[in-house]
């Protein structure tokens, strides 16, 4: 028999960032690190206090929105009254000249880039009651199709619209989204044809997919009327979910919001995490597999390491399955969802989930009674 619970021993981290943006395209964007979901540039008229403060402002809402998952997060009014004292929140800023030809004929001449601190922003969060979404997310690979007047139904690239690219990248980097898209190569083409895309072929767009390994894939679809405006549809996949949203705009540059903006609203709820009640019960994981001291400290570190929990315990041993009792902001299915994205412990079949016993009869996942249960695969 399992030992009851005794205590949590507290690991803090804010968890780590595992996003590869892959271009195989001719625009090449940048990498993201962890240090890009705290920080924000905006451009300025100059580099005076008073103009920095309300670059700080403009950089503290977005970095908020990121990192919580939401734009709702800026109508709490602590969130709000905090937005004002932004200034207050940065560990560094830089100027640098603005590259943008139009911006500049505006008067703002450079840009501000201010790096906010990981550790205040979180706690603010999370003081707050709002949602804390870590830095290690999920990679959503994007489709686009577009149906021309001159050359009908097309794959979209960044060579055929560089505008629509530079929008979508801009819209993934305000939202904290890595991206990553097809290479459009023969085996593509042969796997989902633009018609096939544009129809929204579900079963061909995950055959295509597949070599991929996504987390998510968005796929869009867009035609321009007689009058300039961009009608377009999106559809998310994801783990066996689906959603379908329109969207109209009259610039190409805009889609990427548009289609984005959605994208990360699902996300977030779906993955970011809510601050728990300090008297609810640990989640209790047996974790198989462990059958070396490497792999033990291997696979503990790897679990310190994660946003999502804030203590690991080890509450018992036995040949190579340990009883971990780990604090968590999460419920069960968002830390499933976490554990998911990185694929370090293949999840096993809850006798009690299998379907063997009545729903009335079963019991909660992630209790003593009935342990979340996975195998540490590397």
């Amino acid at each position: 028999m399992w030992a009851k619970k005794t205590g949590i021993v507290q690991v803090c981290s804010l968890g780590r960032h595992v996003a590869i943006i892959w271009l195989a395209v001719a625009l090449a964007f940048p990498a993201y690190s962890a240090q890009d979901f705290f920080q924000a540039t905006i451009a300025v008229s100059s580099q005076s206090p008073s103009v920095r403060k309300v670059a700080a402002k403009k950089a503290f809402a977005e970095v908020m929105v990121r990192l919580s998952g939401t734009e709702l997060v800026l109508e709490n009014p602590q969130i709000h009254a905090a937005m004002g004292k932004a200034i207050n929140y940065v560990e560094q800023f830089q100027y640098h000249p603005q590259a943008d030809p139009s911006l500049v004929a505006e008067g703002l001449k450079e840009e501000i880039s201010l790096t906010f601190s990981p550790t205040t922003i979180e706690r603010l969060l999370r003081k707050n009651d709002q949602p804390f979404w870590p830095v290690n997310r999920p990679s959503t690979l994007i489709w686009l199709v577009e149906d021309s007047v001159d050359y009908g139904k097309q794959f979209v690239s960044s060579e055929l619209a560089p505008e629509v690219f530079v929008g979508i990248e801009a819209a993934a980097q305000r939202r904290g989204l890595p991206l990553s898209y097809p290479l459009l190569d023969l085996q593509d083409q042969t796997n989902l044809s633009a018609e096939q895309l544009w129809q929204l072929d579900e079963e061909a767009i995950l055959t295509a997919s597949s070599r991929y390994s996504a987390d998510v894939i968005l796929v869009g679809r867009y035609s321009a009327t007689s009058r300039g405006e961009l009608l377009a549809t999106w559809q998310l996949f994801h783990r066996g979910e689906t959603r379908v949203y329109d969207s109209r705009n009259d610039a190409l540059d805009l889609l990427g919001a548009m289609a984005l903006d959605p994208l990360a609203d699902y996300l977030g709820r779906r993955y970011a995490l809510m601050p728990r009640d300090e008297s609810a019960d640990a989640l209790v994981l047996q974790l198989n597999g462990v059958d070396t001291f490497a792999r033990y400290r291997k696979a503990l570190s790897y679990l310190e390491g994660i946003a999502a929990i804030s203590g690991v315990e080890l509450a018992g041993v036995r040949q190579d399955t340990l009883l971990l009792y780990l604090d968590s902001d999460a419920d069960v299915d968002k830390f499933k969802s976490a554990l998911a994205i990185d694929s370090r412990l293949s999840a096993e079949e809850s006798i009690m989930m299998a379907g063997e016993l009545p729903v009335w009869q079963q019991l909660p996942q992630g209790t003593l009674e009935n342990p979340l249960r996975y195998r540490w695969v590397r």
